[in-house]
């Protein structure tokens, strides 16, 4: 016998107020530091909305109607709430791990096989891919093959001997990626940075243990404008070398924003024309880029004549209209100026 609709109560609330009362709960972003989304123990913090969502869904079919979209709109396997039966923490951090990785392969058989119709939902997926993933990577690309909507790639984690891992994406494409989010992983992420050929955006979320080299950062600078020629925002990565950014503007002719380190007032440029003084000489190649309209600034110097010149020099390069919620000019300095320098740098900072 088949019930009445239920009529009363949440399911009859407008769906704008439920998605109010949902998104008051922590939400995963490619902005989210991957050290409070990949830890041991888990982040309950942000399980929390998946879960409050899945409960809800499974109370009558008029939210599960309305609420599975919501729902699989994020495919998440970052971490496992999972009980961990351990004697000591590594052995928890060890247990912990595959539990994520068992995560992620349900997951991917409810989209691939038990649920097939909510693939259409999922538009980003967030997942780690841990040390224990390397047989669940067959069925993790096949389960990306069947997302038509997929937009975002968000990986939390990736082991460092991740090569093998890797190469399974060597013979796919996923054309509807726009936004990657991606650890720095050298000489291993070449095959997943070539399937996805129109990422507009991204961002590298950390580094992989091992990755903390500047010849590591300039080898992977170097795979990223190759495989992705229509970037318009790069985000996690500073660019501290002259060389590395004309390379990067070359290839990457749309870049709206980036992110510059200036290590040292040594190799620097000076301009008579505009009377800026000496300035970064990673900054001069931005001469040339007409469509960047924000940027994020980190002084590792303490020279503060220096610094206004880099400032003065870049804040004319910054063109266009600047999204909603976003600094057209972010500048970092060392902690003992973030004071007393303040003031003085305020008006270069302050964009109109």
């Amino acid at each position: 016998m088949s019930l009445p609709p239920n009529r009363r109560g949440l399911p009859v609330l407008p769906i704008e107020l439920l998605l109010e009362i949902i998104d008051s709960f922590a939400q995963v972003s490619p902005a989210t530091p991957v050290q409070v989304l990949y830890r041991y123990p888990t982040p309950e913090k942000y399980l929390e909305r998946r879960s409050v969502i899945g409960a809800l869904s499974q109370t009558c079919r008029a939210l599960r109607g309305r609420l599975l979209p919501v729902l699989w709109r994020d495919l998440q396997a970052f971490a496992s709430d999972a009980h961990v039966f351990a004697k000591s923490w590594r052995g928890g951090w060890r247990e912990w791990r595959k539990n994520v990785t068992k995560e992620l392969t349900r997951q991917c058989e409810i989209v691939t096989f038990r649920s097939p119709d909510v693939a259409q939902y999922v538009e980003t997926v967030t997942v780690a891919l841990t040390d224990f993933a390397t047989d669940a990577m067959s069925l993790f690309v096949h389960t990306l093959t069947r997302l038509p909507n997929l937009k975002t790639l968000h990986i939390v984690h990736l082991a460092y001997d991740c090569f093998t891992m890797l190469n399974v994406f060597g013979k796919w494409k996923f054309l509807t990626v726009k936004t990657m989010v991606l650890p720095l992983v050298p000489l291993s992420a070449g095959a997943l940075l070539r399937s996805c050929p129109n990422v507009e955006h991204f961002v590298c979320g950390g580094r992989s243990t091992g990755a903390h080299s500047r010849r590591m950062e300039s080898s992977f600078l170097g795979m990223l404008q190759d495989a992705f020629p229509n970037l318009r925002s790069l985000r996690g990565l500073d660019i501290s070398d002259a060389d590395d950014m004309t390379s990067l503007l070359t290839r990457c002719p749309r870049l709206e924003h980036l992110c510059i380190l200036v290590r040292s007032t040594t190799d620097n440029v000076s301009d008579g024309a505009d009377q800026t003084g000496s300035y970064p000489a990673v900054i001069a190649p931005l001469r040339n880029l007409q469509n960047l309209r924000s940027a994020r600034i980190e002084f590792q110097i303490t020279d503060i004549d220096f610094i206004v010149a880099s400032l003065r020099a870049i804040k004319p390069m910054l063109k266009g209209p600047v999204p909603p919620k976003e600094e057209r000019l972010e500048v970092r300095l060392p902690p003992n100026l973030e004071e007393t320098a303040h003031d003085r740098l305020r008006k270069y900072i302050d964009h109109p």
